[in-house]
């Protein structure tokens, strides 16, 4: 996008140009400098959808990021980016969860040769009982209607009887019952 700069600073990363066009600057935070191009990529992608659109975001308007939701907070100069909690109870500063999801998400689907399709993660999924006890798990994912992420998700003891499996959010199944760094990054 032309005419909109990106500022690091030590811990975040902002936009400069964005209120040449009437529009809020925006800044994110990250907890590590590993995380600047992801949140470079960010600010892009927000920045991209106000300056296409004509619509301006306002303070506590929330945005799906991937598998991830950040709402926008009025700050000292700009829009703050928060993102939910790792239990999706809490809005707190920054974004290192939503940029690290996108990125680890991407990164799975580029290697499978697959389009990033990421579910929100307020939808449905289907889980067996197992699931819940920890024990390792497969995951397969169809086509749904809007209020389901598609996803099945199982372990061995599964017998193939839809009675014995429930729908959960996606939310507390990602973030309670699996190792973040396998199954979240999958799910894309």
């Amino acid at each position: 996008m032309t005419g909109i700069n990106y500022k690091r600073s030590l811990n975040s990363v902002g936009t400069e140009g964005l209120s040449s066009s009437g529009l809020q600057e925006i800044r994110v935070k990250v907890s590590t400098t590993d995380l600047f191009q992801e949140a470079e990529e960010f600010l892009r992608f927000v920045a991209n959808y106000v300056t296409e659109s004509g619509r301006q975001i306002h303070s506590e308007e929330t945005l799906v990021y991937g598998y991830w939701l950040v709402k926008l907070r009025a700050g000292d100069g700009a829009l703050e980016v928060w993102e939910y909690d790792a239990e999706a109870t809490d809005f707190v500063p920054g974004a290192d969860l939503a940029l690290t999801y996108w990125r680890d998400q991407h990164r799975v689907c580029n290697q499978a040769g697959a389009p990033f399709r990421p579910p929100r993660p307020d939808r449905l999924t289907v889980v067996d009982e197992w699931v819940m006890e920890g024990l390792p798990v497969q995951a397969v994912r169809y086509p749904s209607p809007e209020h389901m992420s598609g996803w099945w998700i199982t372990t061995d003891r599964y017998n193939g009887d839809v009675n014995s499996v429930w729908r959960q959010l996606l939310f507390p199944v990602g973030d309670n019952y699996f190792s973040r760094s396998t199954t979240i990054t999958c799910l894309a």
